[in-house]
């Protein structure tokens, strides 16, 4: 990956929550969004006391990342409406 961004040991936590609640989304016909009740949960589970902290900033992550797969499907929508895959 080009421009590859380089993440800052301190927030390592952040990163490493993030994925590990991505993982247990539900699934349906698009990406939904991680619910509040399992961040609190694993939050529980890991010990951690930033509750509050990490939702805020697992929730804007996880915004970003709804957008970004949303975008990708439009295009691969558009794409395969079209007869054209890049």
């Amino acid at each position: 990956m080009t421009n590859r961004p380089t993440l800052s040991y301190s927030l390592l936590w952040l990163w490493q929550a993030f994925w590990t609640l991505s993982n247990g989304r539900n699934v349906g016909f698009s990406v939904n969004a991680i619910q509040f009740a399992e961040i609190e949960a694993y939050c529980r589970v890991e010990r951690i006391p930033e509750v509050r902290e990490l939702a805020f900033h697992v929730m804007m992550m996880d915004m970003v990342w709804r957008k970004h797969m949303s975008d990708k499907d439009e295009k691969k929508g558009k794409e395969e409406k079209n007869g054209t895959e890049s």
